[in-house]
């Protein structure tokens, strides 16, 4: 674990009355080696020893906006991951018009394990 969005909320009337966003000093580095060894064979840009802002700034986004879902009272939402067929996720036309992996950010599912280099 490297981040969490509890929140408090008013068990009367559901509201949110406090949320929060936890961010472990490590999570820079763990982002890092997670793009590192999950993506590294199919892009390029996840092979070096240091990754450029906007490549950071990309997983750093996911991981917020993942948190701040948690803050919002979301729960995983692990059977995302099944919504595209397998062979889908090997078209990069397929994953850039469905913005990713999974059509939910309270997936885990941040990186394409699917995509092979031949396709493209």
């Amino acid at each position: 674990m490297h981040s969490v969005g509890p929140s408090v909320v008013d068990p009367r009337s559901g509201e949110i009355i406090e949320a929060d966003i936890i961010w472990w000093h490590n999570v820079m580095t763990s982002l890092h080696d997670w793009m590192r060894i999950q993506t590294g064979p199919i892009d390029p840009k996840a092979r070096g020893n240091k990754f450029s802002d906007e490549h950071m700034g990309e997983a750093i986004r996911f991981v917020s906006s993942h948190e701040v879902g948690h803050t919002f009272g979301l729960k995983h939402n692990m059977g995302a991951s099944f919504a595209f067929p397998v062979e889908s996720l090997r078209s990069k036309e397929f994953t850039d018009k469905m913005g990713g992996t999974a059509p939910s950010i309270m997936d885990y599912a941040r990186y394409n394990y699917v995509a092979q280099p031949e396709d493209g």
